[in-house]
């Protein structure tokens, strides 16, 4: 199922520096997606 839905989307692998905080790593997991968003939906219009 999990193949299924993921197929033809494309797959990141995000790592940060274990020194981070919680808060650090999301924020930058975040800032890192909004920047991928667009071009994202672009490939899905």
């Amino acid at each position: 199922m999990l193949s299924k839905a993921l197929d033809g989307r494309p797959c990141h692998l995000l790592q940060v520096p274990a020194a981070y905080t919680a808060d650090e790593a999301s924020d930058d997991i975040v800032r890192y997606l909004e920047e991928l968003l667009p071009s994202v939906l672009d490939q899905e219009a």
